[in-house]
């Protein structure tokens, strides 16, 4: 059966639309969707997945093999150099 569609979950998503949380205080879709997933996952049923690259803005998480490269950025683009 599908995560989202369990009775607890879909009650979860409705209460969080009901009370407008989303527009209101303007939760993202990942911020909900990791509370879903802790509150009603077993730790053993989630897979932490940290050798993929990240970046947003000016925060950029890079695992070992990407930080060791001098030259590019995950993505490809050239590195800006600093002095």
């Amino acid at each position: 059966r599908d995560f989202w569609q369990l009775p607890q979950v879909a009650s979860y998503l409705r209460r969080i639309d009901r009370e407008g949380g989303i527009y209101k205080v303007r939760w993202s879709e990942a911020t909900i969707h990791f509370l879903a997933t802790t509150l009603f996952l077993a730790s053993q049923e989630l897979l932490q997945i940290v050798f993929l690259p990240y970046w947003h803005q000016n925060l950029v998480i890079l695992p070992q093999p990407w930080s060791e490269s001098n030259h590019t950025n995950p993505d490809g683009t050239a590195k800006e150099q600093t002095r």
